[in-house]
């Protein structure tokens, strides 16, 4: 190959690299306005009042107990709500909840303790900017519950036992068409008591365990009102 020729094929090569890089950058503004612009046209669709069933997955952690919480939980719910009005809905939620802890014997074993918690709650929604693409809301209500403890430090008369709890909360909904969002939610909980980890302290008086959930899903509206 001539001298020339050599100096020549590098600056051929970066101008087709060049160029097709230009075209994915094109390509890409171009998705992305034609997405943004479908969002503003679908998202902002709020109806005046409607139906949803909403599933999804959630990260539940012992909050304030009596033993050290641990990472390896999981968790999952299916939910009914009805949205009485752009602002206000009140949901029916049903949750199982898989929770571990940690606590030292008298030798200093570590013992992983386990709870199994199946829920059901009753909680008032309120939204805070219904008609954005991005929806936050606040939310409180309560529940019943029923747990399963394995590995316990306290020995119960029964580990298998009913309790009730409190429950407030933040989230927000993604809408992704007048038919579908996903939603991102905090939820922090107050027990009646202080069982849920399995261990009760005996100068502890009136102790109530905490625990919280995170959780992501998908909501879908049937039975809609007009569009607000």
């Amino acid at each position: 190959m001539i001298k020339g020729e050599e100096k020549k094929a590098p600056l051929l090569i970066f101008k087709k690299k060049h160029k097709r890089n230009n075209k994915m950058k094109k390509v890409l503004i171009t998705i992305a306005i034609m997405l943004t612009v479908g969002m503003g046209v679908s998202l902002g669709q709020t109806v005046t009042d409607s139906w949803a069933f909403g599933f999804g997955f959630s990260y539940p952690r012992f909050s304030s107990v009596n033993v050290t919480s641990l990472n390896s939980n999981y968790g999952g719910y299916l939910s009914l709500q009805r949205n009485f009005s752009e602002h206000v809905g009140l949901r029916i939620k049903g949750s199982y909840l898989h929770i571990e802890g940690q606590w030292s014997d008298p030798f200093y074993n570590q013992i992983t303790e386990k709870t199994g918690l199946i829920t059901g709650d009753l909680d008032l929604l309120y939204y805070l900017v219904p008609c954005a693409p991005v929806s936050p809301y606040l939310y409180a209500g309560g529940g019943v519950n029923y747990k399963t403890i394995s590995n316990g430090q306290t020995v119960y008369p029964d580990d298998n036992k009913f309790g009730t709890h409190l429950t407030v909360g933040t989230g927000a909904e993604f809408k992704l068409d007048p038919n579908w969002s996903i939603v991102a939610e905090f939820g922090y909980h107050w027990t009646n008591n202080s069982e849920l980890d399995g261990t009760i302290i005996p100068a502890e008086i009136n102790g109530r365990d905490t625990y919280l959930v995170l959780s992501a899903g998908v909501n879908m509206f049937f039975d809609k009102g007009k569009p607000s």
